[in-house]
């Protein structure tokens, strides 16, 4: 078998395998403070980005501002409270 076999014999079973698919986990931020004002900038900031709500400016901007930011900052945010069994673990193993 010559090189060439060898090296086309290697593509060839790489292009019948089934395409990788993977997770991305982002650290997109959060609101400065639970307070209405503090949500509605972030979510203003963060909703009004197209890669985000996947629409053209007009209908986004209509979305955004008609639907989500009247009514969404203004819901109760209470924040999870750690359990005391949680002294020295990681902090996404601690909320209850």
């Amino acid at each position: 078998m010559t090189g060439a076999q060898t090296s086309m014999r290697r593509t060839d079973a790489r292009s019948h395998r089934a395409p990788r698919e993977g997770v991305l986990l982002v650290n997109l931020g959060s609101p400065d403070a639970p307070r209405t004002p503090d949500v509605r900038r972030y979510l203003r900031e963060f909703l009004s980005d197209p890669r985000v709500i996947d629409l053209p400016p007009l209908p986004r901007w209509l979305l955004l501002n008609l639907f989500i930011l009247p009514f969404r900052p203004r819901r109760p945010l209470a924040r999870p409270q750690p359990t005391t069994a949680c002294a020295g673990s990681p902090s996404w193993a601690c909320w209850s």
